[in-house]
């Protein structure tokens, strides 16, 4: 840990019994026990302004703010802005809006998914945008003959196998989307690999790689032991779960609404797709 990987040695290191060194103050001090405490209490009570949005941040605001209350808002959707006054050293919040009478204020988790969240401070944001998935893309190297030229290809538009990408709510990462064409290749196709980095190489490509992301989504849920419908029922208050329980439930169903998004824009890019030909044909 932090502890063990910088402080200890810090401490070990050091001397002491130099004469700068105020009296009384001995190793015995700096151990984990104090260590935890101290980091407890700066980060319970620490806002990293660099973190939010434009929109939660007005004007020159120091890396890091510390306050007692700071621990007392919510974190989740920010309702307020974050100024701060160089000459007073004082930090300062202005509501973004209106704020109901005995409403809570929340200030923003700025990237932070709730996985983050649930490990760092023990919650969830409900609805959070920044949550996401995994999805790893490799080659099939076994199966496929032609695996050695897909890579060659890959490796000419600066694609990477294996790779995993980061993908959020309705997201597609182009990177993906590209090595997926790559994969979906025909040997006929071959020649045109180059496109697959900007747009479909060709109608049939584009249905065969929607088709692989589609069935990838299905064959990672089907590794869930529940449906989001049973976990919906295991988060209803007569669900018995304890508060640990609940957060995992929560977390995991968050998880596969992500690749439920994921096959949602599959079926709608591939309508679009349809679509914008018709429309250009009937021109």
């Amino acid at each position: 840990g932090e502890y063990d990987g910088v402080v200890r040695p810090l401490v070990e290191a050091h001397d002491f019994g130099a004469p700068e060194v105020p009296k009384g103050v001995t190793a015995a001090q700096f151990g984990f026990e104090a260590f935890e405490w101290a980091y407890s209490a700066i980060t319970t009570r620490a806002l990293f302004p660099g973190l939010l949005s434009e929109r939660e941040v007005r004007g020159e605001v120091p890396v890091v703010l510390l306050g007692p209350l700071i621990d007392s808002l919510q974190h989740g959707a920010g309702t307020v802005a974050v100024s701060f006054d160089a000459d007073a050293q004082e930090a300062r919040f202005t509501a973004l809006g209106e704020i109901p009478k005995g409403a809570g204020v929340s200030v923003g988790c700025g990237l932070t998914s709730n996985l983050e969240l649930l490990a760092n401070r023990g919650s969830l944001m409900p609805a959070n945008p920044n949550n996401f998935v995994l999805i790893k893309f490799q080659l099939d190297a076994e199966g496929d003959m032609h695996a050695g030229a897909r890579l060659a290809m890959m490796r000419s538009l600066n694609l990477t196998s294996p790779m995993t990408y980061i993908v959020r709510s309705g997201e597609m990462p182009q990177g993906l989307l590209s090595s997926l064409r790559i994969q979906s290749l025909t040997p006929q196709e071959f020649t045109s690999y180059h496109k697959a980095l900007e747009s479909p190489v060709s109608l049939d490509n584009e249905w065969r790689a929607y088709r692989l992301l589609i069935s990838s989504c299905n064959a990672i849920l089907s590794l869930y032991k529940t449906t989001v419908d049973e976990d919906d029922a295991l988060l209803l208050p007569s669900g018995g779960l304890t508060e640990r329980a609940r957060a995992a439930v929560s977390l995991r169903r968050q998880e596969k609404l992500i690749y439920d998004s994921v096959k949602a824009w599959a079926h709608e890019a591939w309508s679009s797709l349809l679509y914008a030909g018709a429309s250009s044909t009937s021109e």
